[in-house]
């Protein structure tokens, strides 16, 4: 299928149904975050995306303790000083 049919036939069945663009986009977002693996800050912001490797490291660094992410962040500020 073609991405421009997909569009306008989603366009067409959100105006039949009387739903604004807006109020489809904030009904799904969650849904479409959850898919992607992303928050909804992340999927809204356009100054600094994040790849899907770095949502996987920040994944797993919610999971840790404050020790283990100060040994981390100490880590990362190392690789800086080295380039």
């Amino acid at each position: 299928m073609e991405e421009q049919f997909i569009r306008e036939r989603i366009s067409k069945l959100r105006e039949e149904k009387q739903i604004s663009e807006r109020k489809m986009s904030l009904d799904l977002g969650l849904y479409i975050c959850e898919y992607l693996g992303i928050t909804p800050a992340e999927f809204f912001n356009e100054e600094k995306a994040t790849s899907l490797t770095q949502q996987k490291a920040i994944n797993y660094i919610h999971s840790m303790s404050d020790e283990d992410t100060a040994m981390i962040i100490g880590f990362i500020e190392r690789m800086q000083t080295v380039k």
